[in-house]
C-alpha cells in the first residue's frame, strides 16, 4: 500500500472522530451525550439544584473581597451549563437555586431570608 494513500486514510480517520467528538459523540462508551442525559434526568435535575449551593458556600467565606457582581456572574454560568444540557427543568432547578442560595449566603443579613422593608425589594414591574 502505497504511503499517501495510508497518509490520506489516516486524515480521514481523524476528522471522521473530530467531527463525532463535535456531534456528542462519546468515542469509549459509543453513547451519544444527549442519550445519556435523558436518560439520566433525574441526576442531571439534582445537580443542577446542587452545584449553585456548593459554589456559594465556596464562595461564601471570600464574601468581602469577591464582589457581589463577579458571583453572580459565576452562577450565571452554572445556569447556563445547565440549561445547554436540553432539559429545561434542570435550567430552572439551576436558576431558582442560584436565587436562593446567592440570597442566602453572598447579600446582607448573612444566613437569613430576611426582608426588612420595601427598600430591600429591587424588583419593580416595567410595565408601569
Amino acid at each position: 500500500m502505497p504511503a499517501s494513500f495510508v497518509c490520506r486514510a489516516d486524515v480521514v480517520e481523524r476528522r471522521r472522530k473530530a467531527v463525532d467528538i463535535a456531534s456528542g459523540w462519546s468515542l469509549m462508551t459509543g453513547v451519544r451525550l444527549d442519550q445519556f442525559l435523558q436518560a439520566h434526568r433525574a441526576l442531571v435535575v439534582g445537580t443542577a439544584a446542587a452545584l449553585p449551593l456548593l459554589a456559594c458556600v465556596a464562595l461564601s467565606p471570600f464574601r468581602h473581597a469577591v464582589p457581589n457582581t463577579n458571583a453572580a456572574l459565576g452562577l450565571v454560568l452554572l445556569i447556563a451549563a445547565e440549561a445547554a444540557t436540553g432539559i429545561r427543568a434542570a435550567g430552572l432547578a439551576a436558576a431558582l437555586s442560584c436565587a436562593v442560595w446567592f440570597d442566602f449566603f453572598l447579600t446582607q443579613p448573612f444566613h437569613r431570608f430576611l426582608i426588612h422593608g420595601r427598600v430591600d425589594i429591587v424588583w419593580k414591574p416595567r410595565c408601569c
